[in-house]
């Protein structure tokens, strides 16, 4: 049912975790984006602070786009820590969503 659908068509997220996010670039994608009506998804945000392929400045901005953004901040390069710190902080956000 179209009616029933909304901008992000029949996919209804309970969670999302976001590794290096940036705001698409792309027009097509604007839609998406709107700071006055943020996106509800509870979302954990992972990004590392010496990341030079997403500068992570362009992942903090992007969590203005959601209601209550969860962030863990490493301080290495563009990949998914591993390390005790972040299993843990992966671990509590997705306790709290389950």
């Amino acid at each position: 049912n179209k009616k029933s659908e909304s901008k992000y068509g029949s996919i209804k997220f309970k969670y999302c975790v976001i590794v290096a996010g940036f705001k698409s670039q792309q027009v097509k994608h604007d839609s998406f984006y709107n700071i006055e009506k943020p996106i509800e998804v509870p979302t954990l945000h992972i990004y590392g602070k010496a990341d030079k392929v997403i500068p992570y400045e362009m992942s903090i901005s992007l969590t203005s786009y959601f209601s209550e953004p969860k962030c863990f901040l490493h301080e290495l390069g563009h990949f998914i820590p591993v390390n005790s710190e972040s299993k843990n902080a992966i671990l509590e956000f997705l306790k709290s969503n389950a």
